[in-house]
């Protein structure tokens, strides 16, 4: 009796290992998947393939987001994505953008964004294109050439950015402009269509 209780316990502890190692692997083969508050953002990730201009690598080739074709963007499949372009794709969020830490140039323009982060370093140059939108608050760092006219953009700290090329903020309702005075800006203001009274 006591040899049988021994085996099913044996037999038992080892299904259990088993089953342990089967959810491991499959833990680790299936990569985190990043939840999107925009389903027209996640909807034209998915979009991206070979064929058109969503999404580019490094290389600046064309390249399909959803690597492994379930339905998902997931984190390591965001990081191929040097190149990205969302425009015009009735999107009003694009806060996931975050997982995206290889991305040099994001080009969300003519959406329905009301607010962006953009936070990056500055060991490299970022351009940035989130015009015809209606932006009221922008959160930025890194060094960026930026494109944010045709917005609702009251004020615009830019302390922790570095600006480079261009900065166009043309048609907004800005009363006062922040920018860092840790580095000389040599590019192209367009400031038209604001109220700016300060420049800091």
């Amino acid at each position: 009796m006591l040899f049988i209780l021994l085996f099913l316990t044996k037999f038992i502890v080892m299904r259990l290992l088993v089953i342990l190692l089967f959810l491991t692997v499959f833990q680790v083969s299936t990569g985190q998947i990043i939840e999107f508050a925009d389903p027209n953002f996640k909807a034209k990730l998915l979009e991206a393939d070979e064929t058109n201009f969503i999404a580019k690598n490094l290389e600046n080739q064309s390249i399909k987001v959803d690597l492994n074709e379930n339905g998902e963007i997931e984190i390591e499949e965001a990081l191929n994505v040097y190149f990205l372009n969302v425009s015009a794709s009735n999107i009003s969020s694009v806060n996931e953008i975050a997982f995206f830490n290889n991305l040099r140039n994001l080009d969300c323009s003519s959406n329905q964004i009301s607010s962006i982060t953009f936070l990056k370093d500055f060991e490299s140059d970022y351009i940035l294109n989130c015009s015809n939108n209606e932006i009221s608050s922008m959160q930025l760092s890194g060094k960026l050439r930026l494109d944010c006219k045709n917005n609702q953009l009251t004020t615009l700290d830019l302390t922790n950015t570095e600006i480079y090329e261009e900065l166009n903020i043309e048609n907004n309702s800005l009363t006062n402009l922040s920018l860092s005075l840790n580095y000389e800006f040599v590019g192209s203001l367009y400031a038209k269509g604001n109220n700016l009274s300060a420049l800091t």
